[in-house]
């Protein structure tokens, strides 16, 4: 199973979802933002490298105005720019969360 909670910035978790693990995060990630306890508009959501999706992307974007920001892989074309490197270095709090609920 895979578990996708979506937390703010002050580590409290607004949307918790359980699923198989053979679903893409991206559409895990639609249904964690229509679960969530609060609405998920103009946001910025950080993610891994498992959500690596361009055109999820630019969907989630248009329809919410969520800016989803994920590692791109050494080899992209694409890259990172530097404020959304400064942003991936946030990835700790949500690590530390998955840390803290084991």
């Amino acid at each position: 199973n895979k578990i996708t909670i979506i937390i703010n910035k002050n580590n409290i978790p607004i949307s918790v979802n359980i699923n198989s693990a053979n679903i893409h995060d991206s559409i895990i990630t639609d249904q964690a933002i229509k679960s969530s306890t609060i609405k998920i508009i103009r946001a910025k959501l950080i993610a891994d490298k498992g959500y690596i999706n361009h055109e999820y992307k630019k969907n989630i974007y248009e329809s919410r105005k969520i800016n989803l920001i994920f590692p791109e892989r050494t080899n992209s074309i694409i890259i990172n720019t530097n404020n959304e490197k400064k942003l991936l270095k946030q990835r700790h709090i949500i690590e530390n969360f998955f840390s803290n609920l084991k």
